[in-house]
Formats: C-alpha cells, sequence, structure tokens
C-alpha cells in the first residue's frame, strides 16, 4: 500500500517521487512507488557523450538540489550555458527581432545547464530510491478505482496480474468532502531538448556561449 504511484521513470516522474518521499522540513515524506520497466544502465566514466540532452534552468538546478540529485550528476556529464537566443522562423538569426538573454544582464554566473538525459534520469531514481521510495521494474497494465483507493496492476509473466500496490486516497487519511470519486493530483513539468540550433514551433532557439563542465 503506497500514499502515491508515479507511472514512468523518466527526469519528471523520478523528481516529482523523490520530492514527494522526502518530504518537506515541515511535512514528513508521503510513501511512493514508481513503475519505471526499462531503468537506465549504469553511466562508464569513459563513455562518450549522450547526445540526448536537456536544458536545465536555474531553477530547475534549486529543484534538482532539493530533491538531492544535483551532486549524484557526474560534473562531466553537465555544460552550462551563458546565453540563449530566441527567433521567430520569418528572421534572420542576426536581425534585431531576435530576444537574447545573457547570464551577465541578471548577474548570474550561467543561465543553467545542458545535462546529458540519462545521467540525470539516474541521479534522480537514485536520489528517490535514497529517500525511501520503492522503483518498481514492471510497465503500467491497469487501473481501478474504488471508494476508498486506487488500484494498480502490471504485468507479470506476459499476463496481467494484480499486484499489492495501491494508491491511498484522499479517503484514507481524512474524511473527503465527496465519497463519490478519489481525488487525483497530477504534477507535470516540461523540458527542452538541446543540439546547436532547434527548431520550435514557428521559430528557432539557440544556446550558445557554453561553458565547459
Amino acid at each position: 500500500m503506497f500514499d502515491i504511484i508515479v507511472v514512468g521513470g523518466g527526469p519528471v516522474g523520478a523528481c516529482a517521487g523523490a520530492l514527494l518521499a522526502r518530504g518537506t522540513p515541515g511535512a514528513a515524506g508521503l510513501s511512493v512507488a514508481l513503475l519505471e520497466p526499462r531503468p537506465p544502465a549504469a553511466v562508464p566514466a569513459d563513455a562518450r557523450p549522450d547526445p540526448r540532452v536537456v536544458a536545465l534552468s536555474r531553477a530547475s538546478e534549486r529543484l534538482l538540489r532539493r530533491a538531492r540529485a544535483w551532486t549524484q550528476i557526474p560534473p562531466a556529464r553537465l555544460s552550462a550555458y551563458e546565453r540563449m537566443r530566441i527567433w521567430h522562423e520569418s528572421l534572420a538569426p542576426s536581425s534585431a527581432g531576435v530576444l537574447v538573454f545573457d547570464a551577465a544582464d541578471v548577474g548570474e554566473p550561467n543561465l543553467g545547464y545542458i545535462a546529458e538525459n540519462r545521467a540525470l534520469q539516474m541521479a534522480l531514481l537514485a536520489a528517490f530510491a535514497e529517500a525511501g521510495g520503492h522503483i518498481e521494474t514492471a510497465p503500467f497494465n491497469t487501473l481501478a478505482i474504488g471508494e476508498d483507493d486506487v488500484q494498480v496492476s502490471t504485468p507479470r509473466g506476459g499476463r496481467p496480474q494484480r499486484r499489492d500496490a495501491r494508491l491511498r486516497t484522499d479517503g484514507d487519511r481524512r474524511q473527503r468532502r465527496d465519497r463519490t470519486t478519489p481525488r487525483v493530483h497530477c504534477l507535470a513539468a516540461l523540458h527542452a531538448g538541446w543540439h546547436a540550433r532547434l527548431p520550435a514551433p514557428r521559430g528557432w532557439y539557440e544556446l550558445d556561449r557554453l561553458v565547459g563542465g
């Protein structure tokens, strides 16, 4: 029995799980299970850079520090960026209509970091486990919503089987105002991929002036 079940152990799911399991100074952490059928393999120290990366802002860095994952990302898998340019597809990259963000304008050492996706995911999964979270290496199969709980099943041996992992709803801890349907809370986040110049909806963005990390 768990308070929360997170489906998907990518960077967003693993970060949400780690924060929920760790809690805050004024509130204890929750009992959290995470379903991830394919956890990433360990990255050898001499492995080539992973071409799949994400751009992390300074706010993302603070969130990852709260999750206790930031220091677990190998420094060789991070590279700071100081400047960002964004322009519409109808504009030239060097035109006056390009939006430019520079760390120097806000008195920060950088605007954020480019992180290898696999290294980031591994750091967050490790932080989640250290916070007491349970990782179930199985995919999501079905969801059954009851009056007092939500039960998740995962396939085993090619056939769906019920598991003992269940999501407690608000009714387990206090009287629900609406006893007809368990309340579901969702967390979502966005991250941007990076590779020199990338198309965005009807435009382009570019991160440059990278700082070796």
